[in-house]
């Protein structure tokens, strides 16, 4: 790949929001926080026909690493809500630029994993309890139309901020993440999880498949660590149960149903971006590590088993997100103060 370029900045700086890219090959953000730390309810739409950034509406409520997916007449929003406040489906309407909202269930502003089917969303839900009455994980399917739900098997392990992730064949892989438990003194402790499992469609069940080596925690639950390669699936970095960053790459196979150990990213990092280039490449940039905010990143070959290292981008980069557009270039979008954004061709 060529290397990185700067293309128009965003309209409002911001971190922590969705990113998607949608049917008509353009780029939506919507949610996050701004510079001050306050919700951003502006949300923005990306052309790159023209470089250029332009409003697409404003939200009912702020998102805070929301669940941002395109749709077939635009994108829907779930997830990301301030505690002690409505919880809100948010959809977008393409043609007019505009947004409606439909009140839901609170449990849904703890949405880890989303995907558009026809006419609903299915959502993956974390877990709360014991230290949130709101109860265990769940999935369920809401509908765009009213906001109705429909719930569907509940997952078998109890657990918040999971990777989730929809594999090619319809089914959705959920694994890591953090839960619960009494402790010794009789208190509720949390635990970093390493405990996957998959939701099958056919059999309309959920089932176990082999650990992680590590949890693979992001540490203010932001980072993407998670890459779809098809059926299978890889999980690159984070942090571990120290808190500690994390140089260790792990492999799903869908044939075995377990993770094996892969060459580990030449560098330990988090809140990196972990991007699906096609079905044998994998792109890893920016996030934080020992040295700090970093700016640097590397393809993955899947069938080598080899990193190979890119040139920086332009500015170093938290917080942000990577879209593969129409032409298989990538936008790198925020994660800095500026509001900058870059184009990897």
């Amino acid at each position: 790949m060529a290397g990185f370029t700067f293309t128009g900045s965003l309209l409002t700086p911001r971190g922590a929001f969705g990113a998607t890219r949608l049917d008509d090959a353009r780029v939506l953000v919507a949610g996050g926080l701004g510079a001050d730390g306050s919700g951003v309810l502006d949300t923005e739409v990306y052309d790159q026909t023209t470089g250029q950034w332009t409003s697409a509406g404003a939200l009912h409520g702020v998102h805070v690493r929301p669940q941002l997916v395109a749709t077939d007449q635009g994108a829907a929003l779930i997830g990301g809500d301030p505690a002690g406040g409505d919880v809100r489906l948010e959809i977008w309407d393409a043609t007019t630029t505009t947004w409606r909202s439909h009140l839901v269930d609170p449990y849904l502003a703890a949405a880890d994993g989303a995907r558009f089917s026809t006419d609903h969303l299915d959502v993956v839900c974390g877990a709360r309890a014991p230290l949130d009455p709101l109860g265990t994980g769940r999935f369920v399917q809401i509908s765009l139309a009213d906001g109705s739900v429909t719930r569907m098997p509940t997952p078998g392990y109890d657990r918040a901020h999971a990777f989730v992730a929809a594999l090619a064949d319809g089914s959705i892989l959920a694994c890591s993440g953090s839960g619960t438990a009494i402790g010794s003194a009789g208190v509720p402790v949390e635990y970093l999880a390493r405990t996957c499992e998959l939701f099958e469609p056919v059999e309309g069940t959920w089932r176990p498949l082999g650990r992680l080596a590590v949890p693979h925690i992001s540490l203010d639950r932001a980072g993407e660590c998670l890459a779809v390669l098809d059926v299978d699936a890889l999980m690159v970095g984070g942090s571990d149960q120290t808190d500690t960053y994390t140089d260790i790459v792990e492999h799903f196979s869908a044939s075995t149903g377990r993770w094996s150990r892969r060459a580990p990213l030449p560098d330990r990092r988090d809140l990196h971006t972990t991007t699906t280039l096609d079905s044998t490449t994998v792109l890893v940039i920016g996030g934080e590590g020992e040295t700090g905010v970093r700016a640097d990143g590397y393809t993955y070959d899947v069938t080598t088993d080899v990193w190979s290292p890119l040139d920086a981008m332009n500015r170093p980069r938290l917080g942000h997100a990577a879209v593969v557009l129409s032409d298989n270039s990538v936008l790198v979008v925020g994660g800095a103060e500026d509001g900058s954004c870059e184009l990897l061709a």
